[in-house]
């Protein structure tokens, strides 16, 4: 089939064939011909597996993600993921604003708004943020006045918040792959000691807003193009408060009121996504229902879990990324779940290297000791995302602010896969 090119972008490329109207294809590349795995493209086909399964409102329909490999010997070196998607016709909403006048704008504004918040609440009640919310990432897929709905797309940029780390400040280049103009301040290490979580998406949310009623950005980027630049923009609140006004004329008081909110350059200030969606008329906020992973079957680890968790756990410590162990213990018992038999050592090494990419603890790109084996394990888990590990319902329903991972590692041997039962015994022993 004839395939047309409609899009690319960082991650990858997204087609149409005619056979198949109104459908879009994007492939991303996971692993590079180099053997160097991508964390930002595991993360996409993550969260795009978990949206096809929960379809969470506000999000483009996704229909299917599968390997898609390439024709000849080189097949076997690298691992390519298709995500089938509904095909919007109507543009994204970046270009509607510039082709739209004022009214009109203001028109669909508040079915925009509504409808975003609701998408974005959903997925920060499964413990994920986008991450790099921007015209751009928003598809109109009904332009019409009465009916406009808007959709968003690419989730490269998700993160499990619950995971994230405190800060380093930089002054090279954001935290993770967001888009200047719509980044948040914390991005760019601007409050120091703070967390990259959902708030980064309010802020986004209102950058989003002010771009539908002003037609324009938040600073002017022809002069500021560097991340330490826009640190300084932030750090001398020469991007937020300009726009503390009242309403111009025409646009929505209470979106405007909200915008402003939203834009608060401290974190710790800012409104949230979920306090404007519990705000709204006839609306509350809605906590989607968490997703727990325990596992189904241990069994097939025969004797040597015990030592595969401690592998996990030296190999963590020892790489500074015990933020991802948890994960990457319940990620194993999937595998071994899944391929019944118990995981070979370059397969841990591989399923750290995994879980790390999806909390954001691994940077954008991290050599694979094997090609083969990231294969397997990604396909045996078919993409499948946490949002509530044992050490995250620690952290938030247990209140415990300072983990201990060699007694996390203990209560994980010890309960053999269930996580609720990691927890009770944790907050037993600690």
């Amino acid at each position: 089939m004839e395939e047309i090119e409609i899009g690319a972008g960082s991650s990858g490329q997204v087609h149409t064939v005619p056979e198949e109207p109104g459908v879009a294809t994007k492939r991303i590349r996971i692993i590079s011909r180099k053997g160097i795995i991508d964390a930002s493209n595991v993360t996409e086909t993550a969260v795009a597996s978990y949206l096809k399964r929960h379809n969470l409102p506000g999000f483009i329909h996704v229909l299917e993600v599968g390997e898609h490999g390439e024709h000849g010997a080189s097949q076997r070196a690298r691992f390519i993921a298709g995500i089938k998607m509904s095909h919007a016709v109507g543009g994204n909403l970046d270009e509607f604003i510039q082709k739209t006048s004022f009214q009109d704008r203001m028109t669909v504004l508040p079915r925009i708004y509504t409808q975003l918040l609701e998408a974005f609440g959903a997925l920060h009640g499964h413990g994920i943020f986008h991450g790099d919310i921007k015209t751009a990432n928003i598809v109109v897929t009904d332009a019409t006045l009465e009916h406009f709905t808007v959709k968003v797309i690419d989730f490269g940029s998700c993160r499990f918040y619950r995971h994230a780390a405190p800060i380093v400040q930089r002054d090279d280049n954001p935290l993770i792959g967001c888009t200047f103009a719509f980044a948040a301040p914390e991005a760019f290490g601007v409050w120091g000691g703070q967390e990259l979580n959902y708030r980064m998406d309010a802020y986004s949310m209102g950058v989003v807003l002010h771009d539908c009623i002003f037609k324009c950005s938040v600073y002017d980027e022809s002069s500021n193009r560097h991340a330490h630049q826009l640190r300084d923009l932030h750090k001398n609140g020469k991007i937020a408060d300009p726009i503390r006004q009242s309403a111009p004329r025409g646009v929505p008081g209470w979106i405007y009121d909200d915008m402003v909110k939203l834009m608060r350059p401290n974190p710790c200030d800012r409104a949230t996504i979920e306090s404007r969606l519990a705000r709204s008329a006839n609306r509350s906020a809605k906590r989607s229902k968490e997703f727990i992973l325990d596992a189904p079957d241990v069994l097939h680890w025969g004797t040597g879990r015990a030592t595969a968790v401690q592998s996990i756990f030296d190999s963590a410590e020892g790489r500074r990324e015990l933020r991802a162990f948890a994960l990457a213990v319940n990620i194993a018992d999937r595998f071994v779940h899944a391929r019944k038999r118990p995981c070979a050592p370059e397969e841990l090494d591989v399923i750290l290297i995994l879980a790390g990419c999806l909390v954001g603890k691994i940077g954008r790109s991290r050599r694979c000791p094997d090609a083969m084996t990231c294969n397997d394990v990604l396909s045996a888990l078919d993409f499948e995302l946490y949002s509530e590990t044992c050490d995250v319902i620690l952290r938030y329903r247990h209140k415990v602010h300072k983990m201990d991972y060699s007694l996390l590692k203990t209560v994980l041997i010890q309960s053999n896969g269930v996580t609720l039962d990691a927890c009770d015994k944790y907050i037993y022993q600690a």
